[in-house]
């Protein structure tokens, strides 16, 4: 909580160095205003039924996203057409479905008969949404990196190795016979081959490697404090200009934006941040491995997009974040022994 609140602060005082003036200052501590959320969900929260019934809330949403997700891709009513993402982005439906499948994976380990076959049918409708519905390269990534988390922690190497293997396996049937994913995946190849030979910007991979390109040549000019907050849209332009690459006010890149508005010192607390988020997970009764699996969804996701400036993605954060570690918050409150 800690950690959260101190990243915070220094969205706040890089106000007063920010290049791009106090409007665009101010804007850019509105957008990160989801850390400070933390603090006002967190006092309701500190009994365990009401963090059991927050988690529940949270994937009854995706249940809902999801059978509406399916609903529209099967043209049930053919009449009403919504895109497959119905609720959202494509990009945070997919992770929200990739963190809904580790959560029914992981309760269909914990739990038996009947519940546990309800959990395992539901994990194979998102896996199906997930992989032949929504075209989320960020879901596929999640997806693979928290299943693997998974069979690292509740099986033995052999096991491990085993499931990996048949995860693979899938992984390959699924190539072949989901469109989407395959499309995809070759659209991913080409993407880069195409930025590669000739600097072709005009893809998605292509933007997005212009962002991380012009992004870190941003940081390395101003690393210690960055440019201040709000600053990112301004310096971003004037460096695209000088290096020719395509122009965004978003790097998709939650490191990256962090870095060029508040440079190491801000970088640093972000990651620190994960860190102790990672540490006081292990101490959950009940729900480490869910606690976990979200510290990674946001350390991993924050790679591919900017987790915490999009809306969708950083009130997620701050609503787990509350919700997980709402115990360690209000015993840091009276103690002043513990912090996140």
């Amino acid at each position: 909580m800690r950690a959260a609140l101190l990243l915070f602060i220094l969205f706040f005082i890089g106000i007063t160095y920010s290049s791009a003036g106090i409007n665009a200052a101010l804007h850019g501590v509105n957008t990160y205003r989801k850390l400070f959320l933390i603090l006002i969900f967190t006092p309701f929260l500190r009994e365990k039924r009401h963090q059991h019934w927050a988690i529940y809330a949270f994937f009854i949403g995706c249940f809902i996203l999801l059978g509406t997700s399916c609903i529209s891709a099967w043209k049930v009513f053919p009449s009403y057409s919504l895109p497959a993402n119905t609720l959202s982005s494509h990009i945070t439906h997919s992770i929200f479905m990739a963190f809904f499948a580790f959560w029914l994976a992981v309760n269909f380990k914990v739990n038996c008969h009947l519940i546990r076959a309800a959990y395992g049918i539901l994990f194979c409708l998102v896996v199906y949404n997930i992989f032949f519905v929504v075209n989320g390269r960020s879901g596929y990534v999640l997806f693979l990196s928290l299943m693997t988390f998974f069979f690292y922690h509740y099986f033995d190497r052999k096991k491990f190795m085993t499931g990996i293997l048949v995860m693979g396996f899938l992984l390959l049937s699924t190539f072949f016979f989901a469109n989407k994913f395959s499309e995809r995946l070759m659209a991913t190849k080409h993407n880069i081959s195409s930025y590669r030979q000739d600097g072709n910007n005009k893809t998605s991979i292509g933007q997005r490697l212009d962002f991380a390109k012009t992004s870190m040549a941003l940081f390395m000019k101003r690393p210690f404090g960055g440019y201040g907050t709000g600053s990112f849209k301004k310096e971003y332009e004037k460096m695209s200009r000088q290096m020719q690459t395509y122009k965004t006010d978003n790097p998709h890149n939650e490191y990256l934006s962090i870095a060029v508005q508040l440079g190491l010192m801000g970088l640093l607390m972000f990651i620190y941040l994960l860190a102790v988020q990672w540490k006081y997970a292990k101490t959950l009764k009940g729900q480490m491995v869910l606690a976990q699996g979200f510290v990674l969804t946001m350390a991993i996701g924050s790679l591919m997009n900017s987790m915490l400036l999009d809306s969708g993605e950083g009130h997620f954060f701050a609503y787990f974040t509350a919700v997980l570690f709402a115990n360690i918050i209000s015993q840091k409150a009276n103690s002043a022994k513990i912090e996140v």
